[in-house]
């Protein structure tokens, strides 16, 4: 073996060919030494027990002879590289290295240092060391075959008495440096200028509508972004293609869900990892609840939620980190409210004093907007706690108090919040204008809990004053979010761009509305029908011409062609009496809209709450007839 000989000759200058016996070998770090005390090595490697617990650089120093032996290999390993190395360049200049020569020189040079590690690692009385001759080592508490699977669980000694559980059966991965030779540019799936192109698009626009999820990367050129991880290059290329519509997206959508469920099995996630998931969630409805639930998974193993304590500190590191578990709070209750499904994400420490996240001296404007919407989404959580697991049975007195006062505490959001931010260089006034929309959205998914069997013409409660007055701010709210959508064209031009979540709540707005019309509530005022009627026909106008350059496979563009197909549905069975979208009807007063159209229940439209509604997964019964594919390819 080459990297003997010159340990062979070392030995024969101190006249001694066999290696060296260590009769007593030096079990006890630097520091407990000094102490005079025992030291306790968990499996027999730094760091001890007490330097784990003080913070401690965990130091076993190696006998003379071995840390001569170790920098004799070490030396002659590096000549042997850079004799390759001169050889490689050589070839180079003579144009004679091949591409295969090159891998057989590079396997060469990697049996050399292998075999070299091999031999350190199994001379007696040694450990694996670095270049500084002794010992300096991370806390391990665990084996990981990767091949496998399989871990080994370790009682942590050096844990506190209060630590839960007390022992660690995987460890936390860290940041690693991803191979860009497996991303979807390298392998084909799309050229570099075309992926280019989805990253500025992305970057430049779509990531400042929630937050900059890229956090650190915000200002990062494209390769910077596949040096991460394939899988944020993939997010964010897919969501930029689609929101291009670019006839690359179905690629770009297979390549990115490919990696997502080889990244779902891994063992060595990332935050990068955690950031194109909360990406994918938040653009992509086929699998968002799939991806959104990966990433509070690996979120919470990657310890996201502790970070808030060094953020505040000044730890730059920690309070992206922070940042991106707020994200994560957020994209998951986003699709609690569209899958009608309890949120993953807890209220840990960090979600209830969240507004101190503000007094972290890296704060940004955009993470104000960011702590806005977690304070909103905390209490939509206790919304959801309160009302969202039985919607068969009617408000009780002490509920309906109980929701007036959630009503009060969103007001009170509002105004706090309102008029704290300014226009955006990327989205325009949109952050003073999304915190109004969010409000209603939130106002509306409060509200419609006074609908819960409440149809007097099936004998159900006697309307209570307090229940009107409820049912009334809900039908308001739906008004706003359309009115919003149909008057405003600023925010028309945000709806190619949003996430998902607001598509899903102009749905629901649409078929809330059409069903309180439909049937026979208790409520005692309500607007004019014909006027709800017009909005939806201008809201159908207005998301047509949205739509008109958007990708097939956004979902807005299915969304506005269930609300086509559910109006002229409608006036075909002469239920509500509604026109074709579109077309005006007899008897109208020549502005193309009819002067009452009779609205009365002879369709069997049944509200059901909003806490139940599962817009991106199923069909949503026979009154809203579009359904979200899971694979935009088919």
């Amino acid at each position: 073996m080459a990297s003997e000989e010159p340990v062979r000759a070392l030995r024969d200058i101190f006249g001694d060919p066999k290696p060296p016996e260590i009769t007593r070998k030096i079990t006890a770090c630097v520091a407990c030494r000094k102490q005079k005390i025992k030291c306790q090595m968990g499996g027999s490697k730094p760091p001890c027990v007490r330097c784990k617990r003080r913070g401690l650089s965990c130091v076993v120093n190696q006998s003379l002879q071995m840390l001569l032996e170790s920098d004799v290999r070490w030396r002659d390993l590096a000549e042997r590289k850079f004799k390759s190395l001169q050889q490689a360049v050589r070839q180079l200049a003579d144009k004679s290295l091949s591409v295969e020569d090159a891998r057989a020189l590079k396997m060469s040079l990697q049996d050399d240092e292998s075999r070299d590690t091999d031999v350190l690692n199994n001379t007696p009385g040694s450990e694996k060391l670095p270049q500084s001759g002794h010992i300096t080592s991370k806390p391990s508490n665990i084996t990981v075959n990767q091949a496998t699977g399989d871990c080994e669980v370790v009682m942590d000694l050096a844990s506190g008495a209060s630590s839960i559980p007390g022992f660690h059966i995987s460890p936390t991965p860290g940041n690693q440096t991803a191979d860009v030779n497996g991303d979807l540019i390298s392998n084909g799936t799309i050229t570099a200028a075309n992926a280019e192109r989805y990253f500025k698009t992305y970057q430049n626009r779509l990531d400042h509508f929630p937050y900059r999820i890229l956090g650190n990367h915000s200002n990062a050129t494209l390769d910077t972004i596949r040096k991460a991880t394939p899988l944020l290059t993939a997010a964010v290329c897919t969501v930029g293609a689609l929101h291009l519509a670019s006839a690359e997206f179905e690629a770009c959508y297979k390549e990115f869900i490919s990696l997502s469920a080889t990244r779902s099995f891994s063992k060595s996630c990332t935050v990068d990892d955690v950031r194109a998931l909360c990406i994918g969630a938040f653009w992509l409805s086929g699998h968002s609840w799939t991806l959104v639930a990966s990433a509070v998974r690996i979120a919470t193993e990657l310890h996201l939620h502790r970070s808030i304590f060094k953020a505040l500190q000044g730890d730059r590191v920690h309070y992206y980190r922070t940042r991106l578990y707020l994200l994560v709070y957020a994209c998951d209750h986003h699709f609690s409210v569209a899958f009608g499904r309890p949120p993953m994400t807890r209220e840990c420490e960090t979600i209830r004093n969240v507004r101190k996240f503000l007094d972290c001296p890296h704060a940004t404007p955009d993470d104000a907007r960011l702590v806005s919407q977690v304070l909103r989404w905390s209490l939509c959580s206790q919304i959801y706690d309160s009302f969202g697991a039985e919607v068969e049975k009617p408000l009780t007195s002490s509920q309906i108090k109980e929701l007036q006062k959630y009503s009060i505490a969103l007001d009170s959001l509002r105004l706090e919040w309102a008029d704290s931010f300014s226009p955006n260089v990327h989205i325009g006034d949109y952050p003073r204008k999304g915190v109004t929309l969010q409000y209603h959205f939130a106002k509306l998914y409060l509200c419609s809990h006074a609908f819960r069997c409440t149809e007097l013409a099936g004998g159900f409660i006697e309307p209570l004053t307090d229940l009107d007055e409820v049912a009334n701010m809900a039908i308001a709210s739906a008004l706003a979010i359309l009115k919003a959508v149909v008057h405003d064209t600023e925010i028309q031009s945000f709806l190619d761009g949003l996430p998902i979540y607001f598509d899903t709540m102009i749905a629901f707005a649409v078929v809330f509305l059409i069903k309180v019309f439909s049937n026979n509530y208790f409520v005692s005022v309500r607007p004019d029908k014909t006027e709800v009627y017009k909005l939806l026909e201008f809201l159908l106008t207005t998301l047509k011409r949205v739509i008109s350059t958007m990708h097939p496979q956004h979902l807005l563009v299915k969304i506005c062609r269930g609300i086509e197909t559910l109006l002229q549905r409608s006036n075909s069975g002469n239920a509500l009496g509604l026109p074709h979208s579109g077309s005006p009807v007899a008897g109208n007063s020549g502005n193309g809209y009819t002067e009452n159209p009779d609205w009365d229940t002879s369709h069997d439209l049944e509200l059901f709450s909003m806490s139940e509604y599962d817009f991106l997964n199923q069909d949503i019964v026979a009154d809203f007839p579009f359904t979200i594919d899971t694979d935009p390819a088919l």
